[in-house]
């Protein structure tokens, strides 16, 4: 009650009525978001205790250890006789491989940093570190046969790397037992081999001086590539997965693990990983609903740990949905999603053999296989496309055996959150009818 013994009022769209000293209702709005949101879209969602080691959470490896800490970086430039030599100088690639403190946008001059693009992915929890930058060092014009066996180059490459600049491969034993792995040692090469496809490969093993085996993945570049292709095969280089399908595309735009081909070394776009991703390596800990659960539920931005949540059938974790919301940002807070398009919530469908374990499904061609982890895009639904899922859009989570059993309605889609409501497996104001098909 105020002074004069009158109550205050709520209306229906969140605001309090509060009459003053003399009889006039003045509307105050209501400042606590939580309330706000509960009278603007009803009770919460409540999520459920359900172990994210049941999801596969932590189970992405390199090395068979986790995925955090500090992991060195060597990149050695490389220059073959007979080819244009590389047009950016060391430092420019030291500053691409692992500066502190660079702003977006990015552009050929203020090139953006693997380190601050895996530490913004991770929740700074994985920040690889520039060891050594090399080279250019000169190697003879590689052979056709060379240019097949990207393991056995590599070998060669880091093996020359070593004896022109006397590196001490032995040093990078962190953990003291007895040999050098991908948990240890990154590698990078840019090669100024022409129309250089991009690869990841592990590379032959080498032997130190002192004994130790040094057993290594390498992301091989070539001059010109985007930063979003050096990301791409660096995170190759911790147990990630092609997700572009065959064709070759799908979920583009919103995983950095689809086909990287936007921008060029002057128009340097980024997305982040897809949250799958980032749970099974360990960088984020969703929330877990299961498909009996209704009420509304808020999305924060990718830069926040429990941004993403889980939906999935209780007893049957290996197939289940990723919600997040994402945004196409590039500012100091998100500087690495210029590549986004639009905003809005993104839905995508996990279905594993084992938990972390991606399914491989046929394809729509014939030849290949492709892991069953896509994003399903709006206004209907289909595996693999890119179109965000915008306020006032409706969305039935379908099963691989069975159909629909909870929907997903946008309630607000805003510059840092979207909301949604989790219910029936029917579309609003439908009067009731059929749950969507199963897939």
């Amino acid at each position: 009650m105020n002074a004069i013994g009158d109550v205050e009022r709520r209306t229906c769209s969140g605001q309090v009525e509060k009459p003053d000293t003399d009889g006039r209702v003045l509307p105050e709005l209501i400042r606590d978001p939580q309330l706000s949101d509960r009278l603007r879209f009803g009770p919460k969602a409540v999520p459920t205790a359900v172990p994210l080691a049941d999801f596969g959470y932590d189970s992405m490896r390199p090395g068979g250890k986790p995925a955090l800490g500090n992991f060195q970086v060597l990149t050695v430039l490389v220059t073959y006789d007979g080819h244009p030599p590389l047009s950016r100088s060391a430092s420019w690639y030291s500053t691409l491989v692992g500066r502190l403190g660079g702003t977006p946008p990015f552009t050929p001059d203020n090139p953006g940093s693997l380190l601050e693009y895996f530490a913004e992915n991770s929740q700074h929890r994985f920040r690889p570190l520039r060891w050594k930058v090399v080279g250019p060092i000169r190697l003879a014009a590689p052979s056709a046969a060379d240019l097949g066996d990207a393991s056995g180059r590599g070998h060669r490459i880091v093996t020359e790397a070593v004896r022109q600049n006397a590196l001490n491969l032995d040093e990078l034993d962190l953990d003291a037992d007895g040999d050098v792995g991908p948990d240890e040692l990154l590698v990078i090469t840019v090669e100024n081999i022409p129309n250089f496809g991009p690869v990841n490969r592990a590379v032959n093993e080498i032997t130190t001086a002192t004994g130790r085996k040094v057993r290594l993945l390498c992301a091989f570049l070539g001059e010109g590539n985007s930063f979003t292709l050096f990301a791409h095969e660096v995170a190759h280089s911790l147990g990630a997965l092609d997700l572009y399908g065959w064709p070759q595309g799908k979920s583009a735009q919103l995983t950095m693990m689809s086909t990287s081909v936007g921008g060029t070394q002057a128009n340097q776009v980024a997305c982040h990983l897809d949250p799958w991703h980032k749970l099974v390596l360990g960088w984020s800990e969703p929330r877990v609903f299961t498909d009996a659960s209704r009420g509304h539920v808020v999305l924060p931005g990718v830069n926040k740990p429990d941004a993403p949540i889980i939906i999935h059938r209780p007893g049957r974790p290996l197939e289940f949905y990723l919600l997040e919301f994402r945004a196409n940002r590039s500012d100091l807070q998100i500087g690495y999603e210029s590549w986004v398009p639009g905003a809005g919530v993104a839905i995508w469908h996990v279905d594993t053999t084992a938990p972390g374990a991606a399914r491989l499904q046929a394809s729509s061609d014939p030849r290949y296989s492709e892991y069953a982890v896509m994003h399903v895009g709006a206004p209907n639904g289909q595996h693999g496309a890119s179109t965000l899922w915008g306020a006032g859009a409706w969305h039935g989570l379908g099963w691989r055996d069975s159909f629909a059993s909870c929907g997903v309605q946008v309630m607000e889609v805003s510059e840092n959150r979207a909301v949604i409501k989790l219910g029936d497996p029917y579309p609003p104001m439908s009067g009731g009818g059929r749950a969507p098909e199963p897939r």
